[in-house]
């Protein structure tokens, strides 16, 4: 009971010397003087006024008597009126903006762009006097003109109006619509919209046809960077983007470089899993090195022997990673015959991926991911021999815990 005691007294004086037990109750105060204190007096003050009290006091029998006049009413129904139209019209027009400068080729589009989030830097005392000299009823310089120039008998706009003040009130607020929408369209890629409109999609598409305007993209950047001769530095999560526009490649996880090279070197050389697990797929297949001799090692894989080139010093015990791409899975070999590395496996799944199929295939408890020509692709349920060339499986440090499958 004792130590019980001590421990709930250590906790109780940690947890009051924390800072974020004081911010939190600092918090709570601000929130009780701001809104609980106020709302606590408002509902004090709506109760029948006291015998005696006199007939100005503030009493729910004359709050209701107040604000049942049908002037107020008629105030807070206009009130309400010009909040609610002026959020769509204010949402509408920040929409519209955003779209026209985030997801089209607009002219002009940065200078656009400072000028719409003008209105937020002037107070909204100077909008509305901007407004009421261009179109108040009588003086308005919109108003003279067209009357001066015969359009008109009388005042066309009138900003006093209900629909002046929420014409004046969306504009100032359709900034904040903007930038609230803008950095989402501009999410989206725009500078994919004029490569998908050159491929028969309009820009609103522009989502659905990425992969092709993407292709299309890299080899428009690649070829000016050959012909220019300039220096860019293209920062993406799209491995594919990367491999196609670079001539050097920097693999970076957690922010920590990982690898720096060549894309093919990158492909086909990654230093540990995470590189050849990321640039491409590829099969990781975690081994034990058996023995060593003449620069080739033997390792013992969950589904058999398997040798692989040497490529470090490892020695008998060490556990290694093996990365296998898919496209160095052979079906023409023989288990046992000539061809080293050769077991038999069943096909488990088969998908059509245009020029290729990419298929799964168990070998004892492991599945390895392989691609083959559409013509000579197993079928599911096939017993396929499965071979891999020495070269072709890579050895890598091992211990590396993967967060992609």
């Amino acid at each position: 009971m004792a130590v019980r005691t001590a421990r709930q007294q250590t906790f109780l004086a940690g947890w009051l010397l924390n800072r974020d037990t004081w911010t939190f109750f600092g918090l709570l105060a601000l929130v009780g003087v701001l809104v609980i204190l106020p709302v606590a007096a408002v509902i004090f003050s709506l109760r029948t006024g006291s015998p005696g009290a006199p007939d100005a006091a503030f009493t729910l029998d004359h709050w209701i008597a107040v604000y049942t006049i049908p002037a107020y009413v008629t105030a807070f129904l206009n009130t309400l009126a010009i909040a609610v139209l002026v959020t769509i019209f204010s949402t509408l027009i920040g929409l519209t903006l955003a779209v026209l400068l985030a997801r089209t080729d607009t002219p002009g589009t940065g200078w656009l762009d400072v000028a719409v989030i003008i209105p937020q830097f002037l107070s909204p005392f100077t909008s509305a006097l901007a407004w009421i000299v261009l179109a108040s009823p009588r003086t308005g310089l919109i108003n003279v003109a067209l009357q001066n120039l015969g359009l008109s008998s009388g005042p066309v706009f009138d900003i006093f109006s209900l629909g002046g003040i929420v014409w004046v009130m969306s504009l100032y607020f359709a900034p904040y619509a903007y930038l609230n929408a803008a950095p989402a369209l501009l999410a989206l890629d725009p500078a994919r919209s004029s490569p998908s409109r050159r491929y028969c999609s309009s820009t609103s598409r522009s989502p659905i046809s990425t992969p092709s305007s993407a292709s299309a993209c890299a080899r428009r950047f690649s070829f000016l960077r050959n012909r220019i001769e300039f220096t860019a530095l293209y920062v993406t999560h799209d491995q594919t983007e990367a491999l196609a526009m670079s001539n050097r490649v920097v693999v970076m996880d957690q922010g920590h470089i990982q690898q720096i090279g060549h894309p093919c070197e990158i492909y086909a050389r990654p230093v540990n899993a995470f590189v050849a697990d990321f640039i491409g797929a590829t099969n990781l297949v975690f081994a034990t090195v058996t023995s060593r001799e003449n620069g080739v090692l033997a390792t013992a894989t969950p589904f058999g022997p398997l040798l692989v080139a040497a490529t470090a010093d490892h020695r008998p015990g060490d556990q290694v990673a093996l990365s296998i791409r898919p496209e160095a899975l052979r079906t023409d070999g023989e288990p046992g015959g000539a061809v080293t590395n050769c077991w038999t496996g069943e096909v488990t799944h088969t998908s059509f991926i245009g020029a290729q199929v990419e298929y799964h295939v168990k070998l004892g408890d492991t599945f390895l991911r392989g691609v083959a020509d559409p013509r000579r692709a197993p079928s599911v349920g096939d017993r396929t021999p499965i071979c891999v060339h020495p070269d072709d499986a890579l050895v890598l440090p091992a211990g590396e815990e993967l967060t992609r499958t």
